[in-house]
């Protein structure tokens, strides 16, 4: 009893080796094209051993699996990101590089490799590589090749800052050491050091922030934008042509009721309320319409006055 118990406590400390900040579990790949199983598990093998061989802890593709079935039952059946990165984020792995082997009927091959976060199972890195393979040592090499370059890519982003920007109103063009990179609310990676931003929108007066962004840091800016008061546009105002054609058509709408009504008349009516001669406009429509026309005018007066406090958000993330 014994020996069966360090038995199944060794395997399970093969399976779920404890995850550095620096560990990447790797996942069996998937395949299209004439790629055999046999060949699909050495070029995962690959890819692990070229992470590891970068310095990093790493959870080979066969231990993947039975972690993953075990954390997220049946997952392997049919591969999804989301349960793969379920089953390892409960095994304390923080990434996990999974990916397609693609082979051509001409010998050419592609291996597209992803890197995930584990929590929330969030692409953070992707790369190919693609060449022509008539022996399995080529494939090999490609998967290397693809592991180093997704690593580099890694270490790109992590060297980069995180910056939000925010402009009051939004819409505004942002430019980033003068060249312009979107419109904010604007999020993206810049690279670190000095850097100087520029917001421009009609009708407002320039403004120019200036940053020092650490790596891997994160910044948020808000800039209040001054009126520009030699400016002739009147920027994001009050709406103009929505509420005034709404507030036509409720017009329109009471005029209809109104020329009903003034139309409508019984010049004999019956003991019981019915009307032998003219005709009378029956209540219930009349209602009805004049409500309408209420309301199309209240609408059109509302979106008037409270139109112009909404912001545009039409900015880019990149």
């Amino acid at each position: 009893m014994r020996t069966t118990l360090l038995v199944c406590a060794c395997a399970l400390t093969a399976i779920s080796p404890s995850a550095s900040a620096d560990g990447i579990a790797v996942v069996p790949l998937a395949a299209t094209g004439d790629v055999p199983a046999e060949e699909l598990e050495q070029i995962a093998d690959a890819v692990a051993a070229e992470l590891r061989a970068r310095g990093h802890d790493v959870l080979l593709p066969s231990d993947a699996r039975v972690g993953i079935e075990r954390g997220s039952p049946g997952c392997m059946a049919a591969p999804r990101i989301s349960c793969m990165a379920e089953g390892l984020y409960g095994m304390q792995w923080s990434s996990f590089v999974g990916g397609r082997v693609i082979r051509e009927p001409d010998g050419q091959t592609s291996i597209s490799l992803e890197l995930y976060e584990t929590r929330g199972a969030r692409q953070i890195a992707a790369q190919q590589r693609r060449g022509p393979v008539s022996e399995r040592a080529q494939s090999l090499l490609l998967a290397r090749e693809a592991a180093v370059a997704i690593l580099e890519s890694l270490a790109r982003g992590a060297r980069r800052a995180l910056v939000h920007v925010i402009s009051r109103p939004n819409g505004a063009t942002l430019r980033v050491r003068g060249g312009a990179v979107g419109r904010t609310p604007w999020t993206g990676h810049l690279a670190p050091g000095h850097v100087s931003l520029q917001l421009d929108l009609e009708g407002y007066e320039a403004a120019e922030r200036e940053l020092e962004l650490e790596p891997g840091g994160a910044e948020e800016l808000v800039v209040e934008l001054e009126r520009d008061p030699g400016s002739s546009s009147p920027g994001p105002g009050r709406p103009i042509v929505g509420p005034l054609l709404l507030g036509i058509a409720g017009l329109a709408l009471l005029a209809v009721d109104a020329v009903v009504l003034a139309t409508s008349r019984c010049d004999q009516e019956a003991p019981d309320g019915t009307c032998l001669r003219g005709e009378r406009a029956s209540v219930v429509p009349v209602i009805l319409v004049g409500a309408a026309g209420v309301l199309s005018i209240g609408g059109g007066l509302t979106w008037f006055l409270l139109g112009g406090s909404s912001e545009p958000e039409d900015g880019s993330v990149r």
